[in-house]
């Protein structure tokens, strides 16, 4: 337990990115693709398994007590913002774009997440990428206070096939409204909710795949809660105690 604790010290008083690079273990090639330094000559798609395991050992490191969950919610941030902070933006990849889009997103460089997000939605090679990336570039336009824009962005994705619809409602009530909540745009957030509720209760999964079955388990708590965060949108009640999932 000393030594678990000793361990944490450490991890706290070092470099959250040194910490994450050294976890990555000995496996090095020409170019390592776990170091935040090279992310401008590693593909969005390494960069994405990086950051995949990169989060996979911090919560490894909670579970054995070496950090808190703040601490390793710290340093797995850090690693995405210094990622982002040596990515040459201006040379990126247009079919890349829905994954730097990702990246930008989990380092909250919202302002980079809305140029990518909005050319991905644009240029998505098929409906599922188009009705995904849509919302996300919804939810950073929210974030950027262009309130009556993201939900303009979010409601292009009601047009789709119930197959792809899964997505919807949870990028709206639990990403989207609560990023534009507070900005003028509550009532218009409230009925964006409502309709994003049609929208989940019109889509279509399978039922005998794990997901959808987990879809299904699931859906009348998100219309329940999705519900209930709309009235408290129109009625000025958002952020009381008995909120989203009480």
């Amino acid at each position: 337990m000393a030594d678990s604790q000793e361990n944490a010290t450490k991890l706290s008083t070092s470099s959250a990115l040194v910490a994450l690079v050294l976890l990555a273990g000995c496996n090095r090639t020409a170019v390592d693709p776990n170091d935040p330094k090279n992310s401008a000559t590693v593909s969005a798609e390494q960069l994405q398994l990086g950051m995949r395991n990169a989060y996979e050992r911090t919560r490894t490191m909670i579970s054995t007590k070496q950090l808190t969950e703040d601490k390793a919610d710290e340093i797995f941030k850090t690693y995405v913002q210094d990622i982002v902070k040596n990515l040459d933006v201006t040379k990126l990849v247009e079919e890349d774009m829905w994954r730097y889009g990702e990246i930008f997103r989990t380092a909250e460089r919202w302002d980079l997440a809305e140029k990518a997000l909005e050319i991905a939605s644009r240029t998505a090679k098929n409906e599922d990428r188009r009705v995904n990336d849509t919302l996300r570039y919804a939810q950073a336009l929210a974030h950027n206070k262009k309130v009556p824009e993201a939900i303009a962005a979010a409601r292009t994705t009601f047009t789709t096939n119930a197959e792809n619809k899964a997505p919807i409602l949870m990028a709206v009530y639990l990403e989207i409204a609560p990023a534009g909540r507070g900005q003028g745009q509550d009532l218009e957030l409230a009925r964006l909710i409502r309709d994003a509720v049609k929208q989940h209760e019109a889509a279509q999964v399978d039922p005998q795949s794990v997901p959808g079955r987990m879809f299904l388990i699931a859906r009348p708590k998100h219309i329940r809660d999705a519900t209930r965060l709309a009235n408290d949108l129109a009625t000025g009640t958002f952020g009381s105690e008995r909120g989203v999932g009480a």
